[in-house]
C-alpha cells in the first residue's frame, strides 16, 4: 500500500486529498485528480498504463492523515510501527513523520509498547511522544483540519510537559523578543 498526499503549490499549502493506492511491481500508472461534481469532492483515480479493459474507474479510497512527533528527550530515536504502512521507522528526537492510514483501528508500536488509534474519515491524527528515556508517554489527538485562507495561517500549540502545567503563548513583537511566557 502506498500512502498518497496531494497538496496545493500555493502558500500556505493546503492538503487537497489523502488516499491509499495498491501498486504492482513493474507496472506504470497515471494518477488523475479531478472533482466529482455531484459531491463537490476532489477524487483520485489510479489508472494502470497497460489496462485496456475499459472498465469503469473507481476512485481510490480516502485516507486519514496521521502525524507522529518525537518530543522525548534523552532517547536517540523511537522505533515506530503502524501496520501496514510503517515497520520500525526510526523517529529521532524533535523529528516528525506523516503518513496516510485507512479508516478504522490501527495498532501502533513504539519501542515494543503497543497502543491503538481509530482513524476516522474527515479527521486528522496527531500522535505526540513525550516523557524521557525511562518512560515515554503517548499523547493522541484526533481533530478536524484547520481551515486555511490565502494570505493567513493558524497555529496550534500543545503542552506535552508534565512539569509545567500551564504555558501562556503570545505573539513575538519588536518590543518583546521572547515569544513564550511561563505562568
Amino acid at each position: 500500500n502506498l500512502p498518497l498526499t496531494i497538496f496545493t503549490t500555493s502558500q500556505p499549502a493546503k492538503l487537497i486529498n489523502t488516499s491509499i493506492a495498491s501498486l504492482k511491481s513493474g507496472n506504470k500508472y497515471l494518477l488523475l485528480l479531478t472533482n466529482d461534481y455531484s459531491s463537490g469532492e476532489d477524487v483520485i483515480y489510479l489508472i494502470e498504463d497497460n489496462d485496456g479493459s475499459g472498465t469503469n474507474l473507481v476512485p481510490l479510497p480516502k485516507g486519514v492523515l496521521a502525524q507522529f512527533v518525537n518530543l522525548a528527550p534523552g532517547v536517540d530515536f523511537l522505533n515506530l510501527s503502524v501496520e501496514p504502512v510503517l515497520t520500525r521507522a526510526k523517529l529521532s528526537f524533535r523529528a516528525a513523520l506523516a503518513t496516510v492510514l485507512s479508516e478504522g483501528q490501527h495498532r501502533i508500536s513504539i519501542n515494543n509498547r503497543d497502543t491503538t488509534i481509530n482513524a476516522k474519515s474527515g479527521e486528522r491524527i496527531l500522535f505526540v511522544f513525550a516523557g524521557d528515556e525511562k518512560k515515554t508517554d503517548f499523547l493522541a489527538f484526533s481533530y478536524s483540519p484547520l481551515l486555511s485562507y490565502t494570505g493567513s495561517y493558524k497555529k496550534r500549540f500543545i503542552n506535552a510537559s508534565k512539569e509545567i502545567s500551564l504555558i501562556s503563548i503570545k505573539e513575538n513583537s519588536d518590543e518583546d523578543k521572547s515569544p513564550f511566557t511561563r505562568e
